[in-house]
């Protein structure tokens, strides 16, 4: 009875979690607070990839950077096990719940490891209900669309299949792991770390004298093979990629190169610090149990995040704890599982609480102000209502997508004009391309990104304004518009108010 109980609350809270943030996802979406950088990219990139206009192609990142795929900026081949899913639902919103239903189900593998550690199905639920209410992971989830959170549920499993015994299952899942992100490697060398040097003094020179030892004279046990071929992969990954990446494609090394170039970037020191901690507090400081075991699986992913000085990657709401977060929770459940059986439901308890407190105080998904949120640059509330504006400004988007006409927009409202070949965003080129002078531009003084349209003001001196309604704006070419299809657009528009 208590099994069945369990699944129940296990799948309710998964199930939870799937439609509110997928409706927090689409609402995102339906309010035009979604990006080009990064939901629009992958639209248009499986759109071109399905019509046969390039393999991930997107005109931003060609433009911005001179790529003629996504994978050029990043790694990512698990993105074209979407691409059947997108030719069944081409929109937008498709990548957004196929995001939330991956990330949701990530922690089905996380209470399988819980429950193989613990041997209690309780505490797996703790464990679980702490993270999927975490703010880092609303963050990931509530942010457009990423491929880095499709390395998240594959995390978990490389860690259940090593704890299990099926290293052969263990090492393929690390492989799909690498397939998401060309930095993914740093998860596998971490676990392979942890599972190497678990049980062993890492302050002590025998214990890496006795590696090397083993290393040399091949005299492994198959977990301790397994181990070393995890972390083989990653490394390995991670130098083929990143070495492709950075010698090859130019626009890709000057975006990477951004994220670090400016290190040790000395004033944004006390937001790294109030980074570290808060996201440990809605850790519930349960990753300080055992320092050793969070030292071996979450050194690298801090040093990846705390060494950039790219506000964004020490931001919650935003992608890039994508390792952090998971790292954590397999740290945390190892670190209770090794406390007397009497003080790990009190830890736990505590641990819960704070978590849940502090994730509350700082998620992008509630609307609460406070200091915290403030200093550490999160987004505004995830949530809000559709207004009459909105819905214009997607009637107005519906009516120019239909054509074969190309757009230039802001990156704001890219999105939904992103099933498409010929759409492109108000944004600079670090490749010196010049933005395109399309056949119709369309505005939106009230957007955030409406700043950027001063790039293109001085295009406006050969286009007509043809629709002019509360900030939206549509600006067609003076050579096309007595076409007839130019003609069909003007009378359509003519009608939204």
């Amino acid at each position: 009875m208590r099994l069945k109980k369990t699944n129940v609350l296990l799948w309710g809270m998964i199930s939870g979690y799937i439609l509110l943030l997928s409706a927090i996802s689409i609402n995102r979406y339906q309010t035009f607070r979604t990006n080009a950088f990064d939901l629009g990219i992958f639209v248009q990139s499986f759109w071109s990839t399905i019509n046969g206009k390039g393999l991930l192609y997107n005109t931003v990142e060609n433009m911005g950077v001179c790529v003629n795929t996504h994978l050029a900026v990043h790694a990512s081949p698990i993105l074209l096990f979407l691409v059947p899913i997108y030719r069944v639902l081409p929109y937008p919103e498709t990548l957004l719940i196929v995001q939330t239903i991956t990330i949701g189900f990530s922690a089905y593998p996380l209470y399988l490891l819980g429950k193989k550690v613990f041997k209690n199905e309780r505490y797996s639920l703790a464990i679980v209900s702490l993270y999927l209410t975490n703010a880092l992971l609303h963050g990931i989830n509530g942010y457009d669309f990423h491929e880095a959170s499709f390395a998240m549920p594959f995390i978990f499993l490389t860690a259940y299949y090593f704890e299990t015994g099926d290293y052969k299952r263990a090492l393929a899942s690390g492989v799909l792991v690498l397939l998401a992100k060309e930095d993914a490697g740093i998860a596998l060398l971490s676990l392979s770390s942890f599972y190497l040097l678990k049980d062993k003094k890492i302050t002590v020179l025998n214990t890496y004298k006795y590696l090397l030892k083993k290393i040399y004279s091949r005299e492994f046990s198959l977990f301790e093979k397994s181990a070393i071929l995890l972390g083989l992969e990653g490394i390995l990954w991670t130098i083929l990629t990143m070495t492709i990446l950075l010698l090859f494609f130019p626009g890709s090394r000057r975006l990477h190169e951004a994220y670090y170039h400016d290190f040790p970037c000395i004033q944004y020191i006390p937001m790294k610090i109030l980074y570290f901690v808060v996201a440990n507090l809605t850790l519930g400081f349960l990753t300080f149990l055992r320092p050793k075991y969070t030292f071996l699986l979450t050194t690298l992913p801090w040093i990846e995040i705390l060494t950039s000085c790219q506000k964004n990657l020490f931001r919650i709401g935003f992608q890039y704890p994508y390792m952090l977060l998971p790292l954590s929770m397999i740290s945390i459940v190892y670190s209770l599982a090794e406390l007397d059986k009497t003080k790990v439901k009190q830890f736990l308890g505590i641990g819960l609480s704070v978590g849940i407190i502090m994730s509350l105080l700082t998620t992008p998904v509630l609307p609460i102000h406070n200091e915290v949120k403030s200093d550490l640059l999160v987004p505004p509330f995830y949530y809000q209502p559709v207004t009459h504006h909105d819905r214009v400004l997607m009637k107005v988007t519906q009516i120019l997508g239909r054509t074969d006409l190309s757009i230039l927009t802001q990156n704001d409202i890219f999105p939904q004009l992103a099933n498409r070949p010929n759409t492109y965003v108000i944004w600079w080129s670090c490749c010196n391309q010049s933005i395109p002078k399309t056949d119709i531009i369309l505005f939106d003084e009230t957007l955030l990104y409406s700043a950027y349209n001063m790039l293109v003001k001085d295009y406006l001196v050969n286009y007509t304004k043809v629709y002019d309604y509360d900030g939206i704006e549509v600006w067609i070419r003076n050579d096309t518009l007595n076409t007839p299809q130019v003609r069909q657009v003007i009378s359509q528009l003519e009608g939204i108010k």
